[in-house]
């Protein structure tokens, strides 16, 4: 009886999460971003004592499936961290509505890059810094 519950809970969560986000695709090419997102004092109590809202957190990290996610206090508030890959950015606002509507958060985007993206990169870096560094460096008044 359990196994069908849990088994009833993941079809329930899948059929509420959108498969573009979920899915993991080739994660070679997705684009990785660090997403803060900060709740008010108030509607952070207000998740924890409405009955209406209880739940809430849940049902957004089941919609967005970040890879990972952590809770820290930042400025005195709440604060959620999540490392999220979509497939391009046509899916930042969904991520950003299910924050906003769900969570009544400020969102932030941080794209984020690891060693092997830093490693493509390094040709385009190295023209990059050679022509600002080769060139005269212009005078303002």
């Amino acid at each position: 009886m359990r196994m069908d519950i849990e088994r009833e809970s993941k079809k329930e969560s899948e059929r509420m999460a959108p498969s573009s986000i979920s899915d993991d695709g080739d994660l070679r090419t997705r684009t990785r971003f660090l997403v803060r997102a900060t709740i008010s004092v108030a509607a952070g109590n207000d998740q924890k004592v409405n009955p209406l809202m209880q739940g809430r957190l849940q049902a957004v990290l089941t919609w967005i499936d970040p890879e990972q996610y952590f809770f820290v206090i930042e400025g005195g508030k709440r604060c959620i961290y999540l490392v999220v890959s979509v497939k391009g950015t046509h899916e930042v606002p969904k991520i950003a509505e299910a924050l906003w509507v769900g969570l009544n958060a400020e969102v932030e985007f941080l794209p984020a890059i690891n060693q092997a993206d830093f490693e493509k990169a390094r040709t385009a870096v190295e023209g990059v810094v050679s022509s600002f560094l080769t060139a005269p460096t212009p005078v303002t008044e």
